[in-house]
């Protein structure tokens, strides 16, 4: 990076570019050894990856730097989605972690004293399968996991345009792509509060392209992971009024050609506002449509299975706290981040919760989140 950053100064932009790709692959290396946190950890050592895309862009290859800018981005999911993870190691944790919350369950009926100190051992075990978890989701990366980083960059499709927001030494740098090429700025400073400024700042730059668009898709980082930009006040009316807004983890997804056809009802006991009554409509509405539903509680023995659906339809509490994110089924059971990444997981999910995508500022593309583990899944 030193390196890099003094040739840079010296004019020898050539050179700078080539140490700064080998800071970058380093931290990729690095990051490759990195379990939970991994995204944070992404977003915090990128330095040689920032220096890059600034300089690229200062050179005018702004292609090249909206390239760097996502693959950086998307590296720390590209690795968790890409893993082959052994299949028995995960049945024999399943089988383990279904045993310890049965156990957890039981403890219950103990005495206060003997509850007590069951329950602080029976969480330590839990602590121990949980980091075996994280051992497995990191996997192996297959041969042709490099494929799957190149198409990262893809070009959007036509009508589609594709705003990105990565962090700057000064900033952000902001780019906007369609078929017809890129536009990049810098945005220096602190954001406006205002919200038509905050808007003026982040989408006005991209006027002639946003004016053209059919559908939007942003990929930000850091704090901005936490701006509604569907609601931004642009042209007088919000964004998601000119188009269709879509929040992007920027993976290649397979393509499901068949209708939905089997839902999983997630309903777990709750004193939740209007879940009773979101579940009902939601049914009548999927019955309607000839959809097999099976409604749980979050208490059954082979749930994990079962998330292997057309549509997890969940309502209830969760709560954000990046790998121990979870989705609250009742009592000590529930489905952490790690559960869903592990998989199987559906092919489309409704999550009627609190914080169920909560992002994480620290991180690129917001971090782990339960909406991001089924994404990945």
């Amino acid at each position: 990076m030193i390196a890099g950053e003094a040739l840079e100064r010296l004019g020898d932009d050539d050179a700078a570019l080539i140490r700064y790709r080998r800071a970058a692959e380093l931290h990729a290396r690095r990051l490759a050894a990195v379990s939970e946190g991994r995204e944070v950890f992404a977003a915090d050592g990128d330095r040689g990856a920032r220096r890059l895309v600034a300089l690229l862009v200062r050179l005018g290859r702004l292609d090249e730097a909206l390239c760097a800018a996502r693959r950086a981005r998307t590296r720390p999911f590209a690795a968790a989605a890409a893993s082959v993870r052994d299949p028995d190691a995960l049945r024999d944790y399943h089988r383990e972690r279904r045993a310890l919350d049965a156990e957890l369950e039981r403890a219950w009926e103990l005495p206060g004293a003997a509850r007590a100190q069951r329950r602080v051992e029976l969480r330590a075990g839990l602590a121990q399968l949980e980091r075996r978890l994280d051992e497995l989701l990191l996997g192996k990366l297959p041969a042709d996991s490099a494929g799957a980083e190149r198409e990262v960059c893809a070009q959007p499709a036509p009508g589609v345009v594709m705003l990105v927001f990565y962090p700057s030494e000064l900033g952000y740098l902001a780019f906007a792509q369609d078929v017809s090429g890129v536009v990049a700025v810098e945005l220096v400073g602190e954001l406006p509060t205002d919200p038509g400024e905050r808007a003026a700042r982040l989408l006005d730059p991209f006027a002639a392209k946003l004016e053209e668009a059919t559908r939007i898709e942003v990929l930000a980082s850091g704090p901005l992971t936490r701006e509604a930009f569907h609601a931004l006040p642009w042209r007088a009316r919000a964004l998601i009024e000119r188009a269709p807004v879509a929040y992007r983890l920027d993976l290649p997804r397979p393509v499901v050609a068949s209708a939905p056809r089997s839902v999983l009802q997630l309903v777990p006991e709750s004193n939740l506002p209007g879940g009773s009554a979101e579940v009902l409509a939601a049914a009548r509405v999927l019955r309607e449509r000839g959809l097999s539903l099976i409604e749980r509680r979050g208490d059954e023995d082979d749930l994990r299975q079962q998330l292997r659906v057309d549509l997890l339809h969940y309502v209830g509490h969760a709560h954000a706290e990046g790998w121990d994110s979870a989705l609250e089924l009742g009592g000590d059971r529930r489905l952490s981040a790690r559960d869903l990444l592990a998989g199987p997981a559906p092919t489309l999910a409704v999550l009627g919760g609190c914080e169920t995508g909560l992002p994480d500022p620290r991180a690129h593309g917001g971090g782990i989140s339960l909406a991001h583990a089924l994404l990945l899944a």
